[in-house]
């Protein structure tokens, strides 16, 4: 465990650095103070944050050894959903362009709930369509970043 926190707060500090880096070369936004390297940059601040914590972590604490027989399984329940999620994530992605922000974000949205196993229905309908609604009035009238509409409907 000790070596696993090292070596991966050693790779978020890496990417930490790249993000960085690459994000200093976009454009400075005249109109908007807070140009598009804000908020990847907000992120990249956490996550080396993180980082640091965890290798913080692997020095101050001594080797944990994990119980017995806990083992990684893909039949763990889990380490399933995990997968599903990570799959939906990637569709989410090459969907987002035919179909469009909006209902794609709801189906995902709502996937995403029904694999942490919510059985209010109603409630996350709810959810997913004030979540996209919010987001997607932030992006569109205040950060005036344009969202796929989906080129399947001749947008």
């Amino acid at each position: 465990m000790k070596r696993a926190d090292l070596i991966f707060g050693l790779i978020g500090l890496a990417l930490t650095g790249y993000v960085w880096v690459v994000t200093g070369g976009f454009p400075e936004d005249q109109v908007v103070q807070v140009g598009p390297a804000f908020f990847p940059r907000i992120l990249a601040v956490g996550l080396g944050l993180s980082s640091l914590a965890l290798i913080f972590r692997a020095y101050r604490h001594p080797q944990e050894t994990p119980p017995e027989g806990t083992r990684f399984s893909i039949h763990d329940p889990g380490i399933q959903r995990a997968g599903i999620a990570l799959a939906a994530t990637i569709a989410y992605c090459f969907l987002l362009e035919p179909f469009g922000f909006i209902p794609i974000s709801i189906i995902y949205l709502l996937l995403l709930m029904l694999l942490l196993q919510e059985k209010k229905y109603l409630q996350m309908i709810v959810t997913a369509v004030a979540v996209t609604g919010v987001l997607y009035l932030v992006f569109s009238l205040l950060l005036n970043i344009t969202l796929p509409m989906g080129s399947l409907y001749g947008f």
